[in-house]
């Protein structure tokens, strides 16, 4: 199966892109049903990854991640600060809310949607999930649009260039 959905996307006046409501930080991929991808745990969970799309590093302290409109299932920590264009993965273990853990986990049978508020409880950011295979991951393009993948990239830019620095971040330690 083969999913896209459009989200638009705009430049700022510097040049730099921000998704339609303006806001600098975006989901970018997402990971619901794991069993290759370890975190630094070696734990083989959910993830959700969020995006700076500016040259700025960007304090995201109280932004909150949800997958229900009536809760929030993740706030992420005083002092969280996305690099320029950097990338950040939360992961989804119910069992646990604490530094890079979400307390709520993702169907991958395409039951769940994905929500990002800012510090203000404004929503800047949402996706729908939709039915995904063991191990692979949910997309967004650098135009806006999802697919769905085949490697994934936690933490790092979704391209064949961020799957090898993945790995090599991740390479066992001798």
């Amino acid at each position: 199966n083969f999913t896209k959905i459009f989200v638009a996307f705009s430049k700022f006046e510097s040049g730099e892109w921000s998704d339609a409501d303006g806001s600098p930080v975006i989901i970018s991929e997402i990971l619901s049903s794991n069993r290759t991808y370890p975190n630094r745990a070696g734990e083989y969970l959910d993830y959700i990854e969020v995006r700076n799309l500016t040259a700025t590093p960007t304090d995201i302290s109280g932004y909150m991640l949800s997958d229900a409109l009536d809760s929030i299932g993740y706030t992420f920590p005083k002092g969280t600060v996305l690099p320029a264009y950097g990338y950040i993965a939360v992961w989804c273990d119910k069992a646990c809310e604490t530094g890079e853990y979400a307390a709520f986990g993702l169907s991958s049978k395409g039951t769940d949607t994905v929500y990002l508020y800012n510090s203000v409880n404004v929503m800047v950011d949402s996706v729908e999930v939709p039915r995904l295979n063991d191990n692979m991951p949910l997309i967004r393009q650098e135009d806006g649009t999802w697919v769905n993948g085949t490697q994934a990239t936690p933490g790092f830019e979704n391209t064949p260039e961020g799957f090898e620095k993945w790995l090599a971040a991740n390479e066992p330690k001798q």
